[in-house]
């Protein structure tokens, strides 16, 4: 039996992100194809606990992350002074770490390791790293992500952001008061987006096989650096055939799906509510808009104390099923973003229709008005929604959806696919 390493700063359990998504989907199928004493996960910078390590149905190493003072002194000296490193790199560098995670995969011996971004990858950018198949995931190109949020800040000069979002715990107290100032937001955007897009050319030629979750940004990035071992690869959600067949009875009921503490939901979802929520209510009546989601702010809930009885914020909600099967529509009003969007995915498993910006399906081959509904200009979202509460033309929009995700992003379909970019083919043939 084959070993595997897969190192990340990121603990996929509970998968309340897309990109804990995409890691976990990775994670289970090498934990079905090898088995779990075959697979190690090393977790970096982590603050986890034991009792919530445990659940991982692997073996799992926790690595600690540098003192304030070390990462302080990483940015000074490599972003700003040497700008070899990008700042999120440099918010769990250390050399010990490094030799800490070589000492790890040494002693196992993989013949597979798969790290999760270029922040992970970093450590094993050597010619000194212990012979085996590297496989790095980039998720998406976080150049692209800083070019397209410093697009929105000149559109919407008044707009504050929650830059720093999922990744907050990595950075010290004592800096992340420097990046709520507007000007602050855009020079550590601009210097970032540097010093990403410098990382992302160089780092693939270090790894086997490159993955990114948007197909645009892999041609692109093929492109930028000649390198053809940049591919494409698909999230897995064990979501599709649970629950009971959805059966849209015409409730003027519309969800939003995402991680509300991260910039592009944020921002979204505050202009959406704040431009369009009065029209809306008076082309529909009756309706409700349920914001799902960790992270609400006081913007979000002064919004929704604003509309009570009509926008509600329900944090982080287990049973989407529920959520779902009583839906008209999912609203995806992204203005900026990045990489495949899991709402979106989420929504075409369960048969919900959606209705979106070209940001919210960057990546899906979808088609418009086949088996979803793509607007980019906000201002039409509520004819849009009314015209989404027929029962007739929204069951066949429901059938469209669930079609799609069949024949393109079902487990045997994915499980595929994996196989071919991590070299297992052989592996799942000959079990």
């Amino acid at each position: 039996m084959k070993k595997v390493v897969f190192a990340s700063t990121v603990f996929p359990l509970p998968i309340d992100n897309g990109k804990k998504l995409v890691i976990w989907g990775i994670l289970k199928y090498l934990i079905e194809l090898y088995g779990a004493e075959q697979v190690t996960y090393v977790l970096l910078g982590s603050e986890n606990k034991a009792s919530s390590i445990t659940r991982l149905p692997c073996k799992c190493v926790v690595l600690g992350k540098p003192s304030t003072l070390y990462r302080v002194r990483n940015i000074l000296w490599y972003a700003l002074v040497r700008r070899s490193k990008s700042i999120q790199e440099l918010m769990i560098y250390s050399q010990e770490l490094g030799r800490t995670l070589h000492a790890i995969i040494a002693g196992i011996g993989p013949d597979l390791v798969v790290c999760d971004t270029f922040r992970t990858g970093q450590f094993l950018e050597t010619h000194e790293r212990t012979k085996s198949t590297y496989v790095l995931y980039m998720d998406d190109l976080f150049s692209v992500r800083y070019q397209k949020t410093l697009d929105v800040l000149r559109r919407f000069p008044r707009a504050r952001m929650n830059l720093l979002g999922n990744f907050a715990h990595f950075v010290p107290p004592l800096l992340r008061p420097l990046v709520r100032p507007g000007f602050m937001q855009k020079w550590i955007l601009r210097l970032e987006m540097r010093l990403a897009e410098k990382r992302e050319r160089n780092c693939v030629s270090w790894f086997d096989t490159c993955l990114l979750i948007n197909r645009d940004e892999a041609a692109a990035l093929r492109e930028k650096t000649g390198h053809p071992s940049i591919h494409t690869v698909k999230p897995l959600l064990e979501s599709y055939g649970s629950g009971s067949p959805r059966r849209y009875t015409g409730e003027p009921v519309f969800v939003f799906l995402g991680a509300l503490n991260v910039p592009h939901n944020h921002f979204s979802i505050v202009h959406f509510i704040e431009s369009c929520m009065d029209e809306i209510m008076e082309r529909i009546p009756g309706v409700r808009l349920r914001v799902i989601g960790r992270g609400r702010s006081d913007k979000l809930i002064e919004l929704a104390d604003r509309y009570a009885g009509v926008v509600s914020l329900e944090g982080f909600v287990e049973d989407l099923d529920a959520v779902f099967g009583e839906s008209c529509a999912m609203i995806i009003p992204l203005l900026f973003g990045s990489g495949v969007k899991i709402k979106t995915l989420e929504a075409l498993s369960r048969s919900l229709p959606i209705i979106s910006t070209d940001f919210g399906v960057e990546g899906i081959p979808v088609t418009n008005t086949v088996n979803c509904v793509i607007e980019n200009d906000i201002a039409q979202y509520p004819r849009l929604m009314s015209a989404a509460t027929d029962v007739n033309y929204n069951s066949a929009i429901s059938k469209a959806a669930r079609q799609f995700y069949y024949e393109h992003y079902s487990e045997g379909q994915v499980f595929k696919e994996y196989g071919s970019l991590l070299g297992t083919d052989n592996d799942v043939s000959s079990d």
